[in-house]
């Protein structure tokens, strides 16, 4: 991922606290579901809500639809175009090749990753036989000291870090890896099967959780070029739109006690 450092993702919100930050948990539900032939994959989290079918013809992905159930801007809806690159691609194509044919920094980074995810998903159904998959992200708020932070997938823990300030302290063996520079990398080399999945979901996660530290409707009806440590990191934020947007209202969720709503896109 591009250069993003917390001071970058965090000053330029700063006049703009939620006074709630401190008490509650992030939560994010993927859930994956396939079928002969298709795979419907489903992303909800405090600061989204999206859906993509992905058909295949056991060989490669013959069409692909994205939906933006709930977005932060306006423009985030158009989205769903990018994607479209997915058709076409074999769907045994390892996640780690498939960022080096499909940019994910023109995509929506979770309309991509779940995506991605619903590829993966093909490839399991197809030589398993699999059905279903989801991956639950649960990270507490932030409060000065570390964190448990954790990934299931299918209900059993396959991760559990500790965290704090975009940075792993825990356990000993991962304790200094960052979720910015050299991540992906770092996973990549070290880390394979259900473990590169959590991770890589926890860095996506852990992103989004940063949102719940600011009131975001104090920034509604502004673009998104207020925040410009992020420019180019995706779609909504490249350079040819990043002061076109607006941010939208009351599109921000809080799961900490009702973890069941998530996926109803209410």
């Amino acid at each position: 991922m591009p250069e993003i450092t917390p001071a970058d993702n965090r000053d330029e919100y700063s006049v703009h606290l939620n006074p709630d930050y401190g008490s509650g948990i992030f939560r994010r539900r993927i859930h994956l579901a396939a079928e002969s032939g298709r795979v419907v994959a489903q992303l909800e989290d405090s600061a989204h809500g999206f859906r993509a079918t992905l058909e295949h013809d056991g060989t490669v992905v013959t069409g692909i639809r994205g939906e933006s159930l709930r977005t932060p801007y306006d423009i985030c809806a158009g989205a769903t175009e990018p994607i479209k690159a997915f058709v076409g691609q074999r769907i045994d194509t390892p996640a780690a090749r498939i960022v080096r044919i499909i940019n994910p920094f023109k995509n929506c980074t979770h309309l991509y990753d779940l995506s991605a995810l619903a590829l993966e998903m093909c490839q399991l159904h197809e030589t398993t036989g699999a059905t279903e998959r989801q991956i639950d992200v649960i990270i507490p708020d932030e409060q000065g000291e570390p964190v448990d932070a954790r990934v299931l997938i299918d209900g059993d823990e396959v991760l559990l870090w500790q965290v704090l300030n975009w940075q792993i302290t825990g356990p000993a063996e991962v304790a200094g890896k960052p979720f910015y520079r050299g991540f992906a990398a770092w996973v990549n080399e070290t880390l394979s099967g259900l473990e590169s999945t959590a991770a890589f979901a926890l860095q996506k996660g852990y992103l989004v959780s940063e949102s719940r530290r600011y009131d975001m409707n104090a920034i509604a009806g502004q673009a998104p070029e207020i925040q410009e440590g992020m420019k180019d990191i995706c779609y909504t934020y490249s350079s040819e739109r990043v002061n076109t947007g607006i941010r939208l209202r009351d599109t921000m969720r809080d799961f900490t006690d009702c973890e069941e709503q998530l996926l109803t896109f209410k």
